[in-house]
């Protein structure tokens, strides 16, 4: 599967997930018998005349007259399984229904706003019309706004759609909101929050030993001001600051495409109730009162990541794993390591950030490897981790990493660009590279605007500037990007 046609079908999920709200007994149904379905793969005459949707079973219909829905087909690694203890049901991803994915070897929860007559009208059809779609969606909030705007025009016949039906989709990304390989930032750092001096403090403007920043949709900054044991927001538009939780125990956050907050303390992850002040939060990984090794519970998470369907991803650090949660779910899935604390492939040590390709290797886990000094790739079901950047001993050489804690992914190039906590550096690091490449800091360990002490976390804005989180200096750096670099 090419990445266009990836990318197309995540940009229709999202978009009709998002702008239609359809109730179960609101399926489209198929016309003809499910025995008659060609679950994404048949070469019999579609459901609809739009010759991208097609006909799937129900898993499950002794309850409703409803034995089949005619749906737009999406790639299997655009959905999910049904659920493991019940494979006919879905209650951990809303607004699906279980049908039989013969294509994808296994009953898979298709959202139900694809089965919508306006994207899979009728096969037969006595009136010509044309749907458009275009709009431009938001990837995670991890990376700047990834511009795609993807327009569906169909064209059906009077008569008979299968004779002159025609599906037309063009896809375009803007040039700007690709991050070349040769990107480069400022070599000086400009202080947005904390005081900047390297001098820590508790007053509304200060910070105290932060641990992590995120940036939301309106490139406000939210802080884990962990060692005021507080979460900070920071309203870049006006200066505006404001504390959004506090007297909490808060290591990272993590904000997802809807702008809800989540972070993660000593042995759970919670969620945030999103816009205006935040008064409600929700346990959705771990128990917030027990460390344990349970697969209901955490021991000092170090790592948050949550997908477009709200899976949440958290390294478990405390036992040397990384975890899996579904919407709801009470407890767990290990994903990675879980095998002892150590350096074998199917290990881990202290596993810290986490970030999971949602692009190109669907469901591919990249995982600071944080005393093993390495960066550890886990593919899907996979049992062994791949060793993509470090691994070469502790030290400062560009091929070698110094307590590897933070990582993004850029999913469209393959680039990482990580935090190198004991170098005081900032590194871009190329698929398939042996070394990496500074892009900040690597000049000493002080105040100084092009300098670190520590730093944690790193994010990027819609325009692709840089954010650090400087630890010990008790504040968080913005480092300008490059624009003619690209």
């Amino acid at each position: 599967m090419t990445i266009k046609r990836l990318l197309i079908s995540i940009f229709i999920w999202l978009l009709l997930i998002l702008t239609t709200k359809m109730q179960p007994n609101e399926m489209v149904p198929c016309l003809s018998s499910s025995s008659s379905c060609g679950n994404g793969t048949s070469t019999k005459p579609s459901c609809s005349s739009n010759l991208n949707c097609d006909c799937f079973p129900l898993a499950v219909y002794s309850n409703s007259s409803t034995k089949a829905i005619c749906a737009y087909i999406l790639p299997c690694d655009a959905v999910v399984p049904c659920n493991s203890s019940n494979k006919f049901a879905c209650s951990t991803v809303p607004n699906t229904v279980c049908v039989n994915g013969t294509r994808c070897q296994q009953p898979v929860c298709y959202p139900l706003a694809l089965t919508n007559a306006k994207i899979c009208p009728p096969a037969v059809s006595t009136k010509t019309s044309t749907t458009t779609i275009a709009t431009i969606i938001r990837s995670t909030t991890l990376l700047p706004t990834t511009k795609i705007t993807t327009k569906i025009t169909t064209y059906r016949s009077t008569t008979t759609p299968s004779t002159t039906f025609k599906l037309s989709t063009t896809t375009s990304i803007s040039k700007q909101n690709i991050l070349c390989s040769s990107a480069m930032w400022s070599p000086n750092g400009i202080t947005v929050a904390g005081i900047g001096n390297g001098r820590w403090g508790s007053a509304m403007n200060e910070l105290n030993y932060p641990r992590n920043v995120a940036i939301d949709s309106h490139q406000n900054l939210i802080i884990a001001d962990s060692g005021n044991g507080r979460i900070q927001k920071y309203f870049t538009s006006n200066g505006t600051i404001i504390t959004l939780l506090s007297n909490v125990a808060v290591y990272h956050v993590f904000i997802d495409q809807y702008d809800n907050i989540y972070y993660d303390d000593y042995s759970s992850v919670q969620k945030l109730s999103s816009g205006g002040l935040i008064v409600t939060k929700t346990t959705v990984a771990g128990d917030n009162r027990t460390q344990g090794n349970k697969t209901n519970q955490l021991n000092q998470p170090q790592g948050l990541y949550i997908d477009r369907f709200g899976t949440v991803y958290v390294s478990d650090s405390g036992n040397h794993r990384v975890m899996k949660w579904y919407v709801n779910a009470s407890e767990g899935i290990v994903v990675a390591g879980s095998n002892g604390d150590g350096s074998a492939s199917n290990q881990l040590s202290s596993p810290h950030s986490i970030f999971v390709d949602e692009v190109n290797e669907v469901g591919a886990i990249y995982i600071c490897d944080f005393r093993n000094m390495r960066i550890q790739k886990w593919l899907p079901g996979a049992q062994l981790g791949i060793t993509v950047a470090g691994g070469n001993g502790i030290g400062g050489g560009l091929n070698q990493l110094f307590y590897p804690v933070s990582i993004i992914l850029d999913p469209i190039t393959r680039i990482m660009y990580l935090a190198d906590y004991g170098d005081n550096r900032i590194v871009k690091w190329l698929p398939n590279a042996k070394q990496g490449q500074i892009i900040a800091g690597g000049n000493g360990q002080s105040a100084r605007a092009n300098e670190f002490f520590r730093p944690q976390g790193i994010k990027f804005d819609s325009n692709w500037n840089l954010f650090v989180t400087d630890w010990a200096n008790h504040r968080i750096q913005k480092f300008l990007f490059n624009v003619s670099s690209c």
